[in-house]
């Protein structure tokens, strides 16, 4: 194929009417277009349509749907993707096609009873008449705007609805109504146990392309698609939301170390979490979590610590920091000294009540190591073997 530098005069699609990032060069979108109407001419308008939408660098796949060994996915040229089987109508920053996968054989019947405004692009599979519709909008959705694209996850919802179909996400590859038979790779996996419509199979097997296309409105209003479902839209809701937030802080592993330690770690962690300080609470959590088969004592003595420490030290992390209440007569420097000073000391008395927490329940079978320590005590490695003189392991 002879390729061309720029578009010619009798060209039906403008220059002006291109997007920015190929008016920059237009041979390639221009080759593109070219291609098609050498093997597909009844497909020429779709292909104004569609293919100036397409980025420089689409995400297309030649064996997806085949029994190739290696299937998968990759961004070709727009001239050398655009006769792939599989394509991606979407760029990385606008959804230019709302995309359905209409996985079943009454496709055709429910497009014809859409309205001409809102009819997609149906690209249907000539064996098992499973499809995929393309909803080519008017104006492209930009991803980044979330009012902009729970609106058109809305609409298109509700077509997913109408179709009985499922929604394909932005930058999902589709059935491409431009592919070849000869740009597959191994051979098609046929879904249907025999051919759904002879008529439609006997009219592609001539036919150079892989799928038969019935071809729709060239751009599409949201504001027409929610006209036509009225108020079942609203009853729609969009996939994007804001996570759930956390209830509960993520503390990692309790220790393996021996029973005693598990279940201490298991227990102030649960306390920590729920804000409970009683005794009685924490003795009753501690007899639900007994796994390891330790006495009524040892609950008991591991109840009381957790207890005492929750009622006399345990300060819950807030987003508003208290301010100690300093002198008004002191300087800001001076302030800000004393303050760091008490701050290094509160965490200073963590990491002593850690350090002892640890020691006090260690098993009395387990020889007490530096590593092991650390791991128990939630305690840096570097912290423990800048203490371990000054520790008292005969506890």
């Amino acid at each position: 194929m002879e390729h061309i530098e720029e578009p010619k005069q009798k060209n039906s699609l403008k220059l002006e009417d291109l997007p920015a990032h190929h008016r920059r060069n237009p041979a390639m979108v221009c080759n593109a277009l070219m291609h098609i109407k050498e093997y597909a001419p009844h497909l020429s308008h779709m292909a104004d349509i569609l293919v100036p939408r397409l980025p420089r660098k689409v995400k297309a796949s030649q064996n997806i749907k085949t029994d190739y060994k290696d299937k998968g996915s990759y961004f070709f040229t727009l001239t050398n993707g655009i006769d792939c089987p599989w394509i991606s109508w979407d760029s990385a920053d606008f959804w230019n096609v709302l995309a359905l996968d209409v996985d079943h054989d009454n496709g055709i019947q429910l497009w014809e009873e859409l309205p001409e405004n809102i009819r997609p692009f149906l690209v249907v599979d000539p064996y098992s008449l499973r499809s995929a519709a393309l909803f080519v909008l008017k104006t492209p959705i930009l991803v980044k705007r979330f009012g902009q694209l729970a609106l058109a996850e809305l609409c298109q919802q509700s077509l997913a609805d109408y179709f009985e179909a499922t929604p394909l996400p932005h930058c999902t590859l589709t059935k491409n109504p431009f592919g070849l038979k000869s740009s597959l790779m191994g051979n098609l996996q046929r879904r249907s146990p025999f051919i759904r419509s002879h008529m439609v199979w006997e009219m592609m097997k001539e036919s150079p392309l892989v799928f038969h296309t019935l071809e729709g409105c060239k751009g599409i209003e949201l504001k027409d698609i929610i006209a036509h479902f009225g108020d079942d839209i609203e009853l729609t809701r969009p996939k994007r939301q804001k996570p759930e937030k956390v209830l509960f802080i993520n503390r990692g592993e309790a220790s393996d170390l021996g029973r005693n330690c598990n279940l201490f770690d298991r227990l102030r962690c649960w306390c920590y979490d729920n804000k409970v300080q009683e005794f009685s609470e924490i003795m009753e959590e501690a007899r639900a979590l007994n796994e390891g088969g330790l006495s009524e004592s040892e609950l008991r003595s591991i109840s009381k610590s957790i207890s005492k420490f929750m009622r006399t030290r345990y300060k819950p992390t807030t987003k508003k920091r208290k301010v100690m209440k300093l002198s008004a007569s002191l300087s800001e420097p001076e302030k800000q000294k004393i303050s760091a000073h008490r701050t290094n000391a509160i965490r200073s008395e963590n990491v002593d009540h850690k350090i002892d927490q640890a020691i006090r329940h260690w098993s009395s079978s387990e020889p007490i190591t530096q590593k092991g320590l650390s791991e128990a005590s939630g305690v840096s490695l570097k912290t423990i073997k800048r203490r371990w003189k000054g520790l008292n392991l005969a506890s």
